[in-house]
């Protein structure tokens, strides 16, 4: 910590005795003698005359400006040495300011002024009481005096309102020294300090005083946790600060909305939104209603973690719950949409806020310009450029520089350079932004000479380039194939201290690539990987590409595991140039490049790329090593339909290899045996040896890939192109969805274990068609209100249940009617169906696939069956068609089921989760009363 002044500690140790002050122009002589009334009566006489006298003092020190100059010559027979005139003046004057003033002069002209204690204590009062320390400090030094120590906690505590480093640091100056005197302050004091340190910054300071006072033996309030949970959050240590809310929260204590807001930030730059969750309904059990700034944090963090969608929805609930935003939410979300390129909802926005009487700012008029410039819509920027500087508004460097980007990005570099070049004139300052938008821009036109000049002009105005700025011409260079000068800003930029950016790396490699300098790229990747940085995967395809031209194909393998190491795939038509290039070399034996395939296949490869690959291997190797075809028998039997499927099935097309490699053993082998036993027998299949072992392997790698995906199914995103913060909103959407789809199938199995273990409840349904009737057609009617109050929380539990209720009374009255082996196989073939598909679904939509386009198929098909279900009402099926009736039913709801679990990972909104269960647990209900049927006809 820093020393105390030294004009602070001569104040505490200098205590010179009390001089006395002579009068040097006596005016009034005391009276001898008159008795008790007359002295009284002159007494008063003498307060009226100097009360009279201080008001018109204190006029001409308040309106004349220069009052010090001829105030003596103005009341030549005033004793301005008088300390009681001294304290009508100060109580005339009710102003700090002028009172110092007048002390200073009063000072300065009479050194024999001796001012007494009562008088520097009015003075030091009245300046903290007017919140100015720094007069204060002042007065304090240049004084001989010692303020109370309650006078010194005031000053504490409007030192640390000023919340800068200097404040804080004389605050704990004055803390020593009360220290020093054995004065401990009290609680307000300490809260005033710790609050300021917080609003500095100074993290370190909290604990030092936080020590102190425990030290002390001062015991904290909920003012004290408030400060020490933002502390917390201000250090980056989140969780401390919520395991000390919790345990306030237990002894009872709430918190303002200061620390929950606090705690929200931290756990939303965190990506911790299920915590953020719990604190909001924390809030809400407490009786601590969030506020607009509670929200405000949500979205502001939202947004800046790309969640976008996500922000612009709870804004929206945030207006229909009766919310007002103010102009930084507006502005927030008109950013945000301008981010999603959705320029319509942002002007929507700014009309809005317009007619509620909210005014927007440069900020706004900024972020509505970037939206416009990013979309191209330069002409509307430029009128909106010029609404705002009509509005008064000034131009700045950041909305020049919104301008020149928009400008500079799509390619009308002229007007950007005028703009440029009008910034100069205008006197407004350019700063690294500026210089990075015009380099780009100009490097895009492949004016080299150009952005040079700018890169020296803005070394010479002593700006500091960054990454930026060199990466957009060490591009162009490297694609010009000018790799001597790209290497000179590469070395420029390290010899600045600047770290490149990682694509940086990759311009220089394929620019080396491209010109034949392999061997140096091979160099550079090198270093790049030990650097751990992670080159793109054109970087490796083109480097392959150029080593496999050069038939150097040991250092292709080498690449090769680089680039699956990093995690990357091979795109199938280099992948079948290497594999050429592999097996023309007749140095290389048979097992030899097996090995390395084998090697290779090793890696983490997804089943496309390993069928692609493996099988393209063998094909050639087969060719290569005249290897003869064998015949693989699955079974005898004498139909050739059967032989063909199975044929088709083993030799077929790398899609139907993914779809049979990732089903995984269990699911082959009952296809294998269904199609066997609908046609009755086999027959040979022509199938070589050598792709029977291949599918085998394949089939091998993937049941190992899908086991340890099965491990960590979170790892990830769910789909290509989802963020970090979206990714895990979504698997919390998920997770809810899951568990009211469980909690409704366990009601549905306890509904139907009741109904047909109870008879009364069986013979009651089945004894009263109408009662049936009704319980069928009420989960119909219940779908109207569901879907109305699907939002509103707890009605739509609710109707959910009695849903739920409704549809498992008609399932247990089937369930009743049917033999129990019957149902519990029913029950075991729709739960191995249903977590197959649901696997399947998540790992495609993993992969990038989208089942979309099953909708309009499975709603024909769905109508089809409705509408054929309706005929057997009037002309009955026999107990065959009924079978196949519902193999189709099984089938349509198994596309269902992968359809709307498709849905519920990237469609289904997340106030959408009481829909989303009932369409899941339709399909798998629906599913198992299919399955049940088609096993009771077989049965029968």
């Amino acid at each position: 910590m820093a020393r105390p002044p030294p004009s602070f500690k001569t104040l505490i140790h200098r205590q010179n005795p009390p001089r006395t002050i002579q009068n040097p122009n006596p005016q009034i002589r005391s009276l001898g003698g008159g008795g008790e009334e007359f002295v009284q009566t002159h007494h008063q006489d003498k307060l009226e005359g100097l009360t009279q006298i201080a008001k018109e003092v204190s006029k001409v020190i308040r309106t004349r400006p220069r009052w010090e100059q001829t105030l003596i010559s103005d009341y030549p027979t005033v004793n301005f040495l008088d300390l009681q005139f001294f304290h009508e003046i100060f109580k005339q004057q009710n102003n700090a300011f002028l009172s110092l003033r007048f002390f200073y002069w009063l000072s300065s002209t009479n050194r024999g002024f001796v001012p007494d204690k009562l008088l520097c204590s009015v003075i030091f009062d009245s300046l903290v009481e007017a919140k100015a320390t720094n007069a204060a400090k002042s007065f304090l030094g240049y004084v001989d005096f010692t303020p109370q120590p309650d006078s010194l906690e005031r000053y504490i505590r409007c030192l640390c309102e000023n919340c800068d480093d200097r404040s804080i640091e004389e605050a704990l100056n004055v803390f020593d020294h009360l220290k020093e005197f054995g004065f401990c302050p009290a609680l307000e004091t300490w809260n005033s300090a710790l609050f300021g340190s917080v609003q500095a910054g100074k993290i370190d300071v909290v604990w030092k005083l936080y020590g102190e006072m425990m030290d002390n033996g001062i015991v904290g309030d909920v003012d004290t946790v408030e400060y020490l949970i933002q502390a917390f959050c201000i250090d980056n240590n989140v969780s401390k600060g919520y395991e000390l809310l919790r345990q306030v929260l237990e002894d009872g204590f709430v918190p303002s909305n200061v620390a929950f807001n606090k705690l929200i930030s931290g756990f939303c730059k965190d990506g911790k939104y299920s915590s953020v969750s719990a604190l909001l309904h924390t809030m809400i059990a407490k009786n601590c209603r969030p506020d607009i700034y509670t929200y405000q944090e949500i979205i502001n963090n939202l947004c800046k973690r790309g969640v976008w969608r996500e922000g612009f929805r709870i804004f929206n609930d945030l207006k229909d719950r009766g919310y007002a935003p103010d102009r930084v939410m507006y502005t927030t979300m008109i950013h945000c949409l301008c981010e999603m390129k959705r320029i319509g909802d942002a002007r929507k926005l700014w009309f809005e806020m317009v007619r509620k009487g909210i005014l927007p700012n440069e900020y706004t008029y900024n972020a509505l310009i970037y939206g416009l410039c990013k979309v191209g819509y330069i002409e509307d920027a430029k009128e909106l450029y010029k609404e705002m500087c009509c509005r008064g508004y000034k131009e700045t460097t950041v909305s020049y520089n919104t301008m020149i980007s928009g400008l500079c990005l799509h390619g009308r570099t002229e007007e950007a350079c005028e703009l440029f070049q009008e910034m100069d004139e205008k006197g407004i300052a350019r700063d690294i932004i500026t210089y990075n938008s015009m380099i780009q821009g100009l490097c895009k036109e492949l004016k080299i000479c150009e952005s040079m000049n700018l890169l020296d002009e803005l070394l010479e105005q002593g700006l500091q380039p960054s990454a930026s700025t060199y990466t957009s011409l060490i591009e162009k260079l490297c694609e010009m194939e000018d790799l001597d000068r790209a290497k000179i800003l590469w070395r420029d930029m390290q010899n600045k201290g600047i770290e490149p950016a990682v694509c940086t790396y990759d311009f220089i490699i394929t620019g080396l690539n491209n010109k034949g300098y392999v061997a140096e790229g091979m160099e550079w990747l090198s270093a790049m990987l030990k650097s751990g940085l992670r080159p793109q995967k054109q970087t490796f395809e083109r480097l392959i590409q150029c080593l496999s031209q050069g038939d150097k194909l040991d250092e292709v393998l080498l690449v090769l595991d680089y680039m699956f190491n990093v995690g990357y795939v091979l795109r199938k038509s280099i992948c079948q140039d290497v594999v050429d290039r592999l097996c023309e070399t007749n140095s290389l034996q048979t097992l030899h490049i097996e090995t390395c395939l084998g090697f290779i296949m090793q890696k983490e490869i997804t089943a496309p790329e390993v069928v692609a690959f493996f099988r393209y291997t063998i094909g050639n190797l087969m060719n290569t090593t005249n290897t003869s075809n064998a015949y693989c028998q699955v079974s005898t039997g004498s139909l050739v339909a059967t032989s063909n499927q199975m044929g088709n099935f083993m030799n077929t097309s790398d899609a139907y290899c993914e779809i049979w490699a990732l089903s995984g053993s269990i699911c082959f082998f009952l296809a294998a045996v269904l199609l066997l036993y609908s046609h009755g027998t086999s027959r040979h299949v022509p199938l070589s040896s050598d792709e029977y072992y291949t599918l085998t392997h394949i089939h091998t790698r993937c049941k190992l890939s899908t086991k340890g995906d099965d491990i960590d199914i979170e790892a990830g995103t769910l789909y290509p192109g989802l963020s970090y913060g979206e990714n895990q909103l979504r698997w919390g959407f998920i997770r809810k969805v899951y568990g009211i789809v469980a909690a409704q199938l366990v009601l549905t199995t306890i509904v139907s274990f009741v109904t047909v273990l109870y008879s009364p409840i069986n013979d009651l349904l089945r004894g009263n068609s109408g009662l049936l009737l009704f319980f069928l057609f009420l989960p119909l009617v219940l779908l109207w209100p569901m879907y109305v109050y699907q939002q509103r929380h707890p009605l739509n539990l609710i109707v959910l249940g009695l849903f739920t209720v409704s549809l498992s009374l008609t399932v247990g009255v089937s369930c009743a009617n049917t033999d129990g082996r019957i149902v519990l196989e029913a029950l075991i073939l729709t739960s191995a169906v249903v977590a197959s598909l649901t696997g399947y679904a998540f790992w495609a939509a993993k992969k990038g696939k989208d089942f979309s386009y099953l909708g309009p198929i499975l709603f024909t098909s769905l109508f089809t069956l409705m509408l054929a279900g309706f005929l057997q009402m009037f002309f009955p099926l026999g107990s065959t068609s009924v079978a196949i009736y519902g193999g189709i039913s099984a089938v349509i709801f198994s596309g269902y089921i992968v359809y709307d679990t498709d849905n519920l990972i990237k469609r289904f909104s997340y106030d959408e989760y009481i829909w989303a269960s009932v369409t899941l647990y339709l399909d798998i209900l629906n599913l198992f009363l299919a399955i049940l049927r088609v096993l009771r006809n077989a049965d029968n």
